[in-house]
Order: structure tokens, then sequence, then C-alpha cells
């Protein structure tokens, strides 16, 4: 273990002389007491050398400091055989630098990546006394930027109807067509208007619908979406001038709400239409 501190985190610990850490003697004398670390700076021929020494020793060990009650878990060493690593190497420093690698270098399966380092954070954090705040906001920031799981995608679907017990009655698979999924899309937004809620099955909705699109990996689907979010926006300024505008000039209030119901129309806005409707602003 200290060949790996030393070689991948720059650790760089003195040895008791009595003591045997290592089978041969890797380590160079530094005085009568301890032993200091050798040289590895990879820009001399003898650090590159022992480097290479070292690295192969890692290579060899095989111990594992994953969690135990974690070792016989199907789910987690799935989960770590896609990100790269295996039980027998694992090490917790690795796991975010390797799923980072990962979500790098073959963004097409990103889901699928973060499905897996997601899955390890859970456990990770349910059933072991192991610290995870770390992880658990990382997990967060990931998802600020979009991530998702398999398990999220699934849901997705019956957030949009899909499935035998669905308000579509209609299988989800592939061979859908993309216009099924985008009226699927719409209708959920209709019936969280309806329905009043508090913006949080309008946002499922939403959110689902990008799922789906980034899973079939349809342009055109995510085009709508992101075409969704902008007018959204628009949809909450608009709304905003005219509260400022009806507050400046009240006699005016007939004509601007005259404005809002035309881009309302073009826009094919519930946002708007609600608004005009109640008077009340929910995204």
């Amino acid at each position: 273990m200290l060949e790996q501190g030393h070689v991948w985190r720059g650790e760089t610990p003195q040895l008791p002389v009595s003591r045997k850490i290592l089978g041969s003697r890797t380590w160079q004398d530094m005085s009568d007491t301890a032993l200091s670390p050798p040289d590895i700076d990879p820009t001399t021929p003898a650090g590159r050398l022992t480097r290479s020494k070292l690295l192969r020793a890692c290579a060899r060990e095989e111990y594992s400091l994953l969690p135990n009650i974690l070792c016989d878990l199907d789910k987690i060493d799935l989960a770590l055989t896609h990100l790269g690593l295996t039980k027998a190497r694992y090490f917790p420093d690795l796991v975010t630098f390797v799923y980072f690698a990962q979500a790098r270098c073959d963004p097409a399966l990103t889901i699928e990546s973060f499905t897996c380092f997601y899955t390890y954070c859970r456990m990770v954090a349910t059933m072991t006394e192991e610290p995870s705040q770390a992880l658990q906001t990382f997990i967060f920031n990931e998802r600020e930027h979009g991530r998702f799981t398999l398990n999220d995608f699934w849901e997705a679907l019956g957030d949009l109807g899909f499935g035998p017990y669905g308000t579509l009655s209609v299988n989800y698979g592939y061979d859908v067509p993309d216009e099924v999924v985008e009226n699927a899309w719409r209708e959920a937004i209709c019936r969280a208007w309806c329905k009043g809620d508090d913006g949080q099955q309008l946002s499922n909705a939403n959110d689902a619908f990008r799922h789906i699109a980034e899973m079939r990996r349809s342009e055109a689907l995510w085009k709508k979406w992101q075409q969704a979010k902008d007018d959204a926006r628009a949809d909450g300024m608009l709304i905003t001038f005219f509260a400022m505008w009806v507050e400046d000039q009240p006699n005016q209030v007939d004509r601007m709400r005259e404005a809002v119901s035309v881009v309302a129309g073009m826009r094919d806005s519930h946002r708007l239409r609600r608004f005009l409707e109640t008077g009340c602003n929910r995204v």
C-alpha cells in the first residue's frame, strides 16, 4: 500500500528499519532508524526506472480496501467493472477519477457510467460507515449538470404515460416515432397545468422528455426540449414585464392582456394561458 501512496498520491513516508513493510529493499536508507522513499521523478532516467518497478509491484499486489459488507454484492462488482476497477484493485480515491475518465473518453456511455457511479455512492452511503459526504455532494453537482441514471430513464417513461398502466397504454420502444414521444410530453404538460399542482409534475414531465431525448440521441427531440426551456424563460420575463407595465399604467391592462394572449397562442404556452386565467405565475 505504501507503493500505491508514493506512486499515485505523492506520499513520502519514512519507514522504521525494524518493520518488514516491503518484501524487497525498494525504500532507500535515510538513517540508521528509518528508510526514505526512492526517487520516482519521471524527468530523470533513474526516477523513471524506479517508478516502473513500483508500478509493476502495484499491479502484482492483490488486496481490497472495499468494505467487507459490499464485497459479495453483484451490483458493486458490475459497477466497478464498468468503471474499469475490480474489487481486488479498488481504491476509494480512484472511483471519482475513473468516472470522470470514462465520461471524457467515452461520452456516449456517460449515462451508464453515471448509473454505476451513483450505485457505488448510494451503497457506500447506506450500507457502510465510510465517509460519504463528499460523494453525495459530487452526485448532487452532477445532477445539477443534467446527469441521470438508467433508473431515472425508466421512471421517465412512466411520467410521460408509457407502459401497460400508463395513460397512453403504449409500450415504449426505440421503434416508437419521435412524434409520439413529443405528443406524450405535451399531454403530460397539459395534465400538469390542468391539475394546477405546485409545479413538481410539470418539472417531472420536462425532465422525463429530456431523459428520453438523450437516451434516443434524438437531435430533433433535444431541440424541442431546448426551445421549450428557452420559451419558459421568455414567458417568465414577459409575465414580469406585464406586472411592471400594469403597475405603471393600470389603464392599459386590457391591451397588455391581449398582447400576452397573442404570444401565448403563438408559443402554445400553457404557462401564459394559465397566468391570464388565474393571475398565478407558476413554472
